[in-house]
């Protein structure tokens, strides 16, 4: 009588061990969907600020430079210095701006890159941490079932 008790104390405990081994890889899977969702919205957003700045970034600077050159035009007459500096100012931009958002763009497309192989590298590291607690499963569900069959031979 008190093999077959034993027995199934070792069952309730098996059980009980496979319900805490359960709940732990739901929280486990939760955290990796949590993750992937947040890195995933993350890639979103670097792609859309790059949609963005790619599709306005030439009739952004053609309205900025409309608008200094109509500053320029207004100060002509009343401060020849400030001309000079507008002048400059707006000749360095024009050199510049293409190389800037090419600057731009090589920055997101890197942060890109790396975000997305970040998530690649973490989703293969929690898909072991979920294949070993699956196997542990497992392991507790062959162990009750020959626990099972144990007694069922006894009986």
């Amino acid at each position: 009588m008190s093999d077959s008790q034993s027995r199934y104390g070792i069952m309730n405990e098996l059980n009980e061990s496979k319900i805490q081994k359960k709940e732990n890889l739901a929280k486990l899977e939760a955290d990796v969907d949590q993750a992937v969702f947040i890195n995933e919205t993350n890639i979103s957003g670097l792609q859309k600020a790059l949609a963005d700045r790619a599709a306005n970034y030439k009739h952004d600077h053609q309205t900025w430079k409309r608008e200094k050159e109509m500053s320029l035009k207004l100060m002509q007459s009343a401060n020849k210095r400030q001309e000079a500096e507008l002048a400059v100012e707006i000749s360095d931009r024009e050199n510049s701006y293409e190389k800037e958002f090419l600057a731009f763009k090589d920055s997101q497309e890197r942060a890109i890159a790396s975000t997305k192989s970040e998530l690649t590298r973490y989703q293969k590291d929690q898909a072991k941490r979920i294949a070993v607690a699956k196997e542990i499963i497992a392991e507790i569900d062959k162990s009750i079932t020959d626990l099972k069959d144990m007694s069922e031979k006894q009986n």
